[in-house]
Order: C-alpha cells, then structure tokens, then sequence
C-alpha cells in the first residue's frame, strides 16, 4: 500500500521565492543585537576600570596619610600618593577636585563647609 499527497488541480507546490530575503533580513537583525552587546560590555568594562583607578588613587592617598598621622606633611603626602597613582594609570588629567577634611563623624559626611 502507497501513500500519495494529492496537492488538487489549484494547488502547486510553493516556492522558496518569496523567503529570498528572510536569511538577510534575520541576519542583519542578529548581527545589530549582537553588536549592542559587545559594545555594552565594552562600556561596561570601561566604566569598570574607572572605578578601580580611583578607588586605588583614593586608597593609596588615604593609606599615606594614616601611616603619617599628626605628621604636618600628610595631607601633602597623601594627595602625592594619590597624584602618583593618577599619573601611573594616565588619569591625572580626569581629576576635578579633591577633598581632604578632618572625619570626624563615624559617617564620613563631607562638611558643607569643604564643598
């Protein structure tokens, strides 16, 4: 016994003709997604390091002026360790302003006075 597919006198088999483009179009759509996200991660990591650079200058600077204490140097020892740690990873040139204040608050708030 066969089996036979009987299409009707109307009915042809289609063609792949109207899908021509579909691989293009679903390309271009994956390729841009995927494009997005490299990019993304690239940011990502940029903004990333940025903050490794001055959480390390900012340490470096506070690790230098605790070890000199009540030396009258330290603030000018820290902010050294601080502008060396910049200048070693090409950022020296990104600072703003930087703020040394007695914490004397276990908050760590920086008084409206500094700013």
């Amino acid at each position: 016994m066969s089996l036979r597919h009987h299409l009707g006198p109307n009915r042809a088999p289609r063609s792949r003709g109207h899908e021509r483009g579909a691989a293009l179009v679903e390309m271009a759509i994956v390729a841009t997604l995927l494009l997005l996200i490299i990019a993304g991660g690239y940011d990502f990591g940029q903004a990333w390091r940025q903050g490794l650079i001055t959480n390390e200058a900012a340490r470096t600077g506070a690790r230098t002026g605790s070890a000199l204490g009540d030396n009258y140097l330290a603030d000018w020892y820290a902010l050294s360790g601080s502008r060396a740690a910049l200048q070693n990873s090409g950022r020296l040139d990104d600072v703003e302003r930087v703020i040394i204040y007695r914490a004397d608050s276990t908050q760590g708030d920086v008084p409206s006075q500094c700013v």
